[in-house]
């Protein structure tokens, strides 16, 4: 017959418990930042969905239209400026028949009261002249795989049906922007980079340094005078590569 002393069940020391403690602490704070980057993976992938449905809906209009891509925005007859004007998303809606395409899962950015969230805006190319035009005949893009169309701008003001905002110039412009500021502040949203969509459709994931040119390396009939001479300077302010439709242009 077993004594009371060996019947008695042995529980933990403090020393054990500590012991436990740490171990799942240290187990917790590896994992966690790997859960965190798989739920940012799934929304990167998501917003790539979103652009993709975004190229579809372009290429569809551009079929329509002669395969002539969608002004970026117009003014109805009678309408005021601004929020009643039809920027690219309203024009494109028919296509996309879902506005729920046109917001980031990662954007988190507010927008003003009672305004839904458009993360994209069109290219235009650096100040407007070299990227893609409004109403631009594809036929005049020598290579539309390498030729940003869409991108992600978080800009507190940058929201469905607004004429502003729904296009930008140059990789500066892109964000995040909280309300307010007049500079980017923060990171980009998918790890450290941006997704983008090009005129022919297809999107990839990249950061914007390797959006646009090597700096230091000129091309003639680009983007700003230098002495007289255009010269593109390949830096995010002012970037040749994959923001502008032709090295020559």
């Amino acid at each position: 017959m077993q004594s009371n002393a060996t019947s008695r069940r042995r529980g933990f020391t403090l020393i054990e418990l500590l012991v436990v403690i740490a171990i799942i602490a240290i187990l917790a704070s590896i994992l966690f930042p790997v859960f965190a980057q798989a739920r940012e993976k799934a929304r990167q992938t998501g917003c790539l969905n979103n652009l993709k449905q975004i190229g579809t809906a372009s290429m569809m209009y551009a079929q329509d239209y002669d395969d002539t891509l969608c002004l970026q925005y117009y003014t109805p007859l009678g309408a005021a400026s601004g929020v009643t004007a039809g920027p690219w998303d309203i024009t494109l809606m028919p296509y996309m028949k879902n506005e729920g395409v046109l917001k980031c899962p990662s954007d988190a950015v507010a927008r003003q009261t009672g305004t839904q969230t458009r993360t994209y805006s069109w290219s235009r190319g650096p100040f407007g002249d070299t990227g893609v035009s409004s109403g631009v005949a594809l036929a005049t893009i020598p290579a539309p795989a390498s030729l940003i169309h869409i991108s992600e701008r978080p800009h507190w003001l940058n929201r469905i049906g607004f004429r502003d905002f729904n296009v930008f110039n140059i990789p500066t412009e892109m964000g995040p922007f909280p309300q307010g500021a007049t500079v980017p502040s923060g990171p980009p949203y998918h790890s450290g980079g941006w997704n983008f969509l090009f005129v022919d459709g297809h999107c990839k994931w990249s950061k914007v340094e390797a959006t646009v040119s090597r700096a230091g390396v000129t091309y003639p009939k680009t983007i700003v005078s230098n002495g007289g001479t255009r010269v593109c300077q390949g830096t995010p302010a002012v970037p040749c590569g994959l923001w502008t439709r032709d090295e020559n242009d």
